[in-house]
């Protein structure tokens, strides 16, 4: 897992355990651990890291209700839409 995946994978599992409103850069940044310059090399600020994860759920949903309405529902293969789903648990229940 690359530092943006690891960044993002954090963020998931402490938006699911507390209110957004209390989250902070340093506390997401001692759970990786990684140094909040290294947080500011990918994103300006915990807004803009959630709307990309929210960005990439929806797109990753768009792509499964596209292919289904393309009729190309005997391409899908299960499994990968099984991992889309588990990688994307925290941010469906959060």
């Amino acid at each position: 897992m690359d530092t943006k995946e690891n960044i993002q994978q954090t963020f998931v599992r402490q938006y699911a355990q507390k209110d957004y409103a209390m989250m902070t850069i340093k506390d997401l940044c001692a759970a990786i651990p990684i140094a909040r310059t290294t947080f500011y090399t990918y994103y300006d600020n915990l807004d803009d890291l959630k709307t990309e994860i929210e960005d990439n759920l929806i797109m990753g949903l768009l792509n499964v209700v596209n292919e289904i309405a393309d009729g190309d529902i005997e391409k899908m293969i299960f499994a990968e839409f099984l991992d889309a789903t588990q990688l994307n648990i925290g941010v469906m229940l959060a």
